[in-house]
């Protein structure tokens, strides 16, 4: 499997058809430029006054550990192989059929039979990854909701949607490419959209094969965009619509925060003033 694809890819025109008609999200129009940047040791302070207050996405480098024993298919297999994990089909779906079954099953077929895995990570394994000490204390530590571990090969593709919580997706081994759109009001009825009992936002639009015609909207949508590799992680406030696709073996970790209340400062006695970039998942 080809992991060194091209992102963001070089637009190409047609004078005959609109521009990124039946290509995939992203071809609609060029990106306005890539997710912005920050220290690994950024503050927790800063972070919650530039970015949740200021509903700004954030991508920060190398702000959770290589995994210190190497997750092989075999390692996971014998280690936690007889763990229940929930299981879909690889190309996101508005209604996903999710499947409970033991995680040396998936591990056995995910490569072969087009799944993914999406499950809150197993206690056992939560001694083996790291979460960002940014998140753990202040207003943030007792809005963290259950870690996501997700689990994927091949090309996996998710749905345009957006989250009724704040985000932090991490990748932990592999390559994820985010675009992530700059709507100006939190429910843009131009993409089509279907809201979830937990609030969260889904668009009918395929992914794969955009229909112009019928989405123009999408020619004057600004867009930005990153890659995740081992280690990064990106920041994504609530509402903000975004697309995610994984190439190859993919292991990452989403950690769902809700909301704060933005008109209240940060307030973070409890924030050591020089933390470990991470901690051990057990301990947040």
């Amino acid at each position: 499997m080809n992991i060194h694809v091209l992102f963001p890819s070089i637009i190409q025109t047609h004078e005959s058809i609109p521009l990124g008609h039946l290509r995939p999200l992203g071809w609609q129009r060029r990106a306005d430029g890539p997710i912005l940047e920050d220290s690994l040791n950024i503050e927790p302070a800063r972070f919650y006054h530039l970015f949740v207050q200021g509903n700004r996405s954030v991508v920060i480098r190398g702000i959770v550990s290589a995994l210190d024993v190497l997750w092989t298919d075999s390692y996971l297999s014998k280690r936690y192989g007889h763990l229940n994990v929930t299981v879909a089909k690889r190309k996101q779906r508005l209604v996903d059929t999710l499947i409970m079954m033991p995680f040396k099953t998936f591990l056995e077929q995910y490569r072969q039979d087009d799944l993914y895995m999406n499950t809150i990570i197993p206690d056992e394994m939560k001694t083996e990854a790291s979460l960002p000490s940014l998140i753990t204390c202040g207003i943030f530590s007792k809005r963290l909701l259950e870690p996501i571990l997700w689990i994927s090969a091949g090309d996996t593709a998710s749905l345009l949607y957006a989250h009724a919580q704040n985000t932090l997706h991490c990748v932990l081994d592999g390559r994820k490419d985010f675009i992530i759109y700059d709507t100006s009001n939190k429910y843009p009825h131009e993409l089509d959209l279907i809201k979830q009992s937990n609030g969260d936002l889904f668009s009918r639009i395929d992914v794969d094969l955009v229909n112009t015609y019928k989405y123009k909207y999408l020619h004057n949508l600004p867009w930005y965009w990153t890659t995740l590799f081992e280690g990064d992680c990106l920041f994504i406030p609530a509402y903000k619509f975004f697309q995610v696709r994984a190439h190859g073996r993919t292991i990452a970790l989403s950690i769902d925060m809700a909301p704060p209340d933005i008109r209240n400062d940060f307030i973070g006695l409890d924030c050591e003033r020089n933390p470990p970039i991470y901690i051990s998942l057990d301990k947040g």
